[in-house]
């Protein structure tokens, strides 16, 4: 009726009847038709276990994913209505990107995640910052990733000097992955024990010539990572552009390029385990530089 009838009209015969509802039944009315039925859309409540919740938190408040910071306090407010406060922490990672984290460790460890969105509702109660600098609060992380923007920047400078636009982009592309990869999932990869040299903890502890400072290996380091070969190659690549424009360049300004590119190198690998000791990146002789 209520395409038919004004409002004023139709009070007349339903005293009760709002403005809002009103509004409403004329919506429907041009929305699905004159007389259609109001659909009853069901809102299911999920029901979530302990042990998942206690899961979720237990990776959340991990030593890769949070930093303590020395001063700070946050204020948290309870369901009834009381306050506690707990010692200021920061998250290492945005909560998209944690919860995907998540959810693959979940996938790989066969455990039963909460949804996406539960886990993200949880994120947004828990009383945490998200690191948007590292100045201050790890030097050596925040050099490396100054490294990876000076590496960029030496790309596209070779890329002016006729590496070509195509190759800059495919440079770049390799370094934001190994960025990425190094600020997150490598935390999780890292273990005692591992076939992999750049994710064994010992192996990267152990002092290359002094016995006394190694560890016994009981395994081999037979296998790699292609996302830590990433990383390895695409400096390899950078080296090989040096070397290819020679008659594009000056001598001062390829010495000044082969400079930053092998201290940038170096800074970035940093932040990696393997590279405190004699890993593949550093035997590999990029740019010409050792460790």
């Amino acid at each position: 009726m209520v395409d038919k009838v004004s409002f004023k009209k139709l009070r007349l015969w339903i005293p009760d009847l709002s403005s809002c509802r009103f509004t409403e039944a004329k919506r429907h009315c041009l929305t699905h038709g004159r007389g259609a039925p109001v659909s009853s859309a069901q809102a299911p409540v999920m029901r979530v276990s302990t042990a998942q919740i206690d899961h979720f938190i237990t990776f959340i408040t991990s030593a890769h994913v949070i930093q303590d910071l020395p001063f700070g306090e946050r204020t948290i407010t309870l369901s009834s209505k009381e306050t506690i406060k707990v010692p200021n922490v920061k998250r290492t990672m945005v909560p998209e990107r944690l919860v995907k984290q998540y959810l693959a460790y979940c996938e790989e460890t066969g455990f039963k995640a909460l949804s996406r969105s539960t886990l993200l509702r949880i994120l947004s109660v828990c009383a945490a910052s998200v690191r948007k600098s590292l100045q201050g609060l790890d030097y050596i992380s925040s050099s490396g990733a100054e490294a990876f923007d000076d590496l960029c920047k030496v790309a596209e400078m070779l890329g002016d000097a006729g590496q070509g636009m195509g190759w800059v982009k495919q440079q770049e592309t390799n370094l934001r992955k190994s960025k990425r990869y190094l600020k997150s999932d490598y935390k999780v990869h890292v273990s005692k024990s591992s076939s992999v040299p750049d994710h064994c903890r010992p192996f990267a502890l152990s002092d290359p010539k002094d016995p006394a400072y190694q560890s016994v290996r009981e395994h081999d380091h037979n296998d790699a990572c292609d996302r830590c070969d990433l990383l390895s190659e695409t400096l390899l690549q950078i080296e090989a552009g040096l070397a290819a424009q020679t008659e594009n360049l000056s001598s001062v300004e390829k010495e000044d390029l082969l400079g930053e590119a092998s201290q940038e190198s170096h800074l970035g690998l940093e932040v990696t385990p393997s590279s405190l000791c004699q890993p593949r990146f550093c035997s590999s002789g990029a740019f010409g530089a050792t460790r």
